[in-house]
């Protein structure tokens, strides 16, 4: 499997126009673990967009307002 594929919505709460609380999926990949539920809180879209770049092989330092990149391995004993 040579796909990641980030499916979701950009509002949380859509009333509100709110950024916060999304609900995304992220599927495929096979380095990734699958199965889980994760939460990040206060956590901005753009890091997670900056974690999948490097799963697929592009470095780059930031993306719109990233603080960081993710860990997406954060219960890997699970």
């Amino acid at each position: 499997d040579h796909v990641v594929l980030l499916y979701g919505g950009g509002l949380g709460d859509p009333n509100q126009h709110s950024h916060v609380d999304l609900p995304l999926a992220l599927v495929g990949g096979t380095s990734q673990k699958q199965g889980r539920h994760l939460q990040f809180p206060e956590a901005p879209l753009a890091n997670l967009l900056l974690a999948m770049l490097d799963k697929v092989g592009v470095t780059v330092d930031r993306h719109g307002n990233s603080t960081g990149r993710l860990d997406l391995e954060p219960l890997s004993g699970v």
